[in-house]
């Protein structure tokens, strides 16, 4: 990808097998578009041991914005504890 950061593009996480997910959980750090509103959809799918964000919490090009990165935190602690109860 040319220029800063990612492209902001998600994978469609529900092409990757389950039996794989079983296998690799854990080992994956997921990244790649990432936001708000699906690191909880991607933490649910893949069981990730880490997640990277950018531009998904930026509200200009190469600035974060607090706000958002508290919404992503509890987004990502919302799945984790999802996982663990289940």
């Amino acid at each position: 990808v040319e220029g800063y950061g990612g492209g902001g593009h998600v994978f469609d996480w529900s092409l990757i097998p389950e039996s794989w997910v079983k296998e690799n959980a854990h080992r994956v750090v997921l990244s790649g578009g990432l936001n708000t509103h699906n690191v909880g959809e991607g933490i649910a799918h893949l069981q990730p041991c880490a997640v990277d964000v950018s531009s998904g919490i930026e509200i200009a090009k190469g600035q974060k914005s607090p706000e958002l990165m508290q919404v992503f935190i509890q987004a990502v602690r919302d799945a984790d504890a999802s996982i663990e109860s289940a």
